[in-house]
């Protein structure tokens, strides 16, 4: 059961969003009750499951890589991901693999990813002092805004890189790289099948 008091009146009706700590399968329907003020009603919802595995997380390759289109995590990405107080889509993230896996690739964004995994998964609190220095360190970067077209590393080519900051939100990328590294392991030990 879950109660919210005091709903101001809407018009159009209210959308409420439940978030769980740990990974559950998604039933596409359940019976669920209504109350509000005096009447009660029934209707079907998108409702939580059996868990998949106590506290599980997808891999980063899950979330960003090729194929994420087709492997089940679009629906994981429908509120979109929001690192550092800025929200990205899908195919943003997807984007965004695409250019730190290329030449000019950059190891604090890997920290990025692994917090975008565990934080898709909806596990972060397991990880969550790696995930405030991960957050932190991205808070107000718009990691897009920090990409540059480059041209010369890889010939006649031009390649697109993410030219972060060497400290940001009191860490240094160092600090992150590692925070990015112990989640990397939590992900490895606690795979979701």
């Amino acid at each position: 059961f879950v109660k919210f008091d005091n709903l101001p009146v809407s018009s159009t009706g209210w959308v409420l969003v439940l978030k769980f700590d740990r990974g559950y399968d998604t039933f596409s329907s359940a019976a669920a009750w209504t109350k509000a003020g005096t009447s009660c009603n029934q209707g079907l919802i998108a409702a939580p499951g059996c868990p998949k595995r106590a506290r599980c997380s997808y891999s980063q390759g899950y979330f960003f890589a090729n194929g994420t289109d087709h492997n089940g995590a679009t629906a994981f990405w429908i509120d979109g991901l929001t690192i550092g107080s800025v929200t990205y889509n899908q195919s943003q993230g997807n984007q965004a693999w695409l250019i730190d896996r290329g030449p000019g690739g950059d190891s604090t964004m890997n920290a990025f990813f692994q917090l975008g995994a565990v934080r898709l998964s909806g596990v972060e609190s397991a990880v969550s002092a790696d995930a405030a220095i991960i957050e932190a360190y991205f808070n107000g970067i718009d990691i897009f805004s920090a990409s540059i077209l480059s041209t010369g590393y890889n010939g006649p080519n031009a390649y697109q890189y993410f030219n972060l900051p060497a400290s940001s939100g009191g860490y240094t990328k160092a600090q992150v790289t590692a925070a990015g590294g112990r989640i990397g392991t939590y992900i490895q030990n606690n795979h979701c099948e």
